[in-house]
């Protein structure tokens, strides 16, 4: 019944315009993190209400057509309908203060935006895999080539930050996304994190944040990717 509730929550249509719109944010997706859990996280670090409308995969033909995007993340913000993890994230940290203040403090969050959608591709290549032999090789290949990579260039950018946060003493989206970042090595490979320990320190100090904090215990169990 939940299930149909929901399918039935993105068919609405949006307001017609005269009426008055809610102002209450709608974010929908799959049942993964994915590209939609950078987004529920700022939310959470500014304490902010929203509807989350949750598809089973075996919906999606059906919803497909109604997605302005034609993929999930979407996101419903004054009657307005809107795609793409990475420009609701955005618009999300911007609206709630947490996107910094500068034109080069955008140019740092969005590069490490960017860098961990690169990141992302290949974990999500693996984990939709049906091949069983190509699953593995893929697995070898995170492990192996892919992981080792990015850790490196993650512990760079810790390094590199400016106060205890990436732009200074408070947090912003660029933490956020290096803590959503290695969620899946953290749940699926514990060895290989272990093996970095500033990105397992850092990703300690940003789930202590309040909202976040209370966001993370109320999930409990994430979803594997």
């Amino acid at each position: 019944m939940e299930r149909l509730s929901n399918v039935r929550a993105i068919l609405a249509p949006a307001p017609c315009a005269g009426k008055q719109i809610s102002s209450k944010i709608k974010i929908t997706n799959f049942y993964l993190r994915a590209r939609v859990e950078i987004a529920r996280l700022v939310l959470a670090a500014a304490n902010v209400n929203y509807e989350f409308i949750g598809v089973e995969f075996s919906d999606w033909d059906k919803l497909k057509p109604f997605i302005p995007t034609g993929g999930l993340p979407m996101m419903e913000v004054g009657g307005k309908k809107f795609g793409q993890g990475i420009a609701i994230q955005t618009y999300l940290a911007e609206t709630y203060g947490l996107y910094g203040r500068s034109p080069m403090d955008h140019l740092t969050i969005d590069q490490i935006s960017l860098c961990r959608e690169d990141m992302l591709i290949p974990e999500t290549k693996h984990f939709l895999c049906g091949d069983e032999n190509e699953k593995k090789q893929m697995e070898k290949t995170l492990r192996g080539e892919h992981y080792p990579k990015y850790c490196a260039l993650f512990t760079k950018f810790i390094d590199q930050r400016a106060g205890d946060f990436i732009l200074g003493p408070s947090i912003s989206l660029a933490d956020i996304v290096i803590f959503e970042a290695f969620t899946t090595m953290f749940l699926n490979h514990p060895d290989i994190y272990k093996k970095y320990p500033k990105i397992g320190a850092f990703r300690e100090k940003v789930a202590k944040n309040p909202g976040i904090k209370k966001y993370l215990e109320a999930e409990k169990t994430p979803y594997p990717l």
